[in-house]
């Protein structure tokens, strides 16, 4: 388990943060959409 960062290895942290930021960003983009077409089926639309 040596990849896992300490909580004290804050430029770990940060590097894995930088590097999971895109794939997040996609993530929260489609979990708002389908919040938004839930909303607007939900609506009778």
């Amino acid at each position: 388990m040596s990849s896992r960062a300490e909580r004290s290895e804050t430029a770990k942290i940060q590097e894995g943060k930088a590097l999971l930021a895109p794939l997040l960003d996609a993530m929260a983009k489609l979990r708002a959409e389908a919040a938004a077409r839930a909303t607007r089926k939900g609506n009778g639309k």
